[in-house]
């Protein structure tokens, strides 16, 4: 069996939080229901989009492997003759 993507416990507690909060102004359960739905979905597609980029990433660093011969702006400007560029 896979594993599940989506904490369903979290979504019923935030829904019956944003009941507890929202029922005052109207909004039904199913309604804070669905909010919770959507929002725990963004959640996991950002996740999702976060490791795409960090893997992607690692894969440039590896790749580049570029080796930097200057530590900061001192190396810059040695001799008090800027030369950068």
């Amino acid at each position: 069996m896979a594993t599940q993507k989506y904490n369903r416990s979290e979504i019923m507690k935030s829904a019956h939080k944003l009941y507890k909060e929202c029922k005052k102004y109207g909004r039904t359960f199913g309604s804070c229901l669905k909010q919770a739905w959507a929002s725990e979905k963004a959640m996991v597609r950002l996740a999702e989009q976060r490791a795409a980029f960090q893997k992607e990433i690692e894969v440039r660093r590896v790749a580049s492997n570029i080796v930097l011969t200057h530590v900061g702006m001192e190396s810059l400007y040695a001799n008090r003759v800027y030369s950068g560029d």
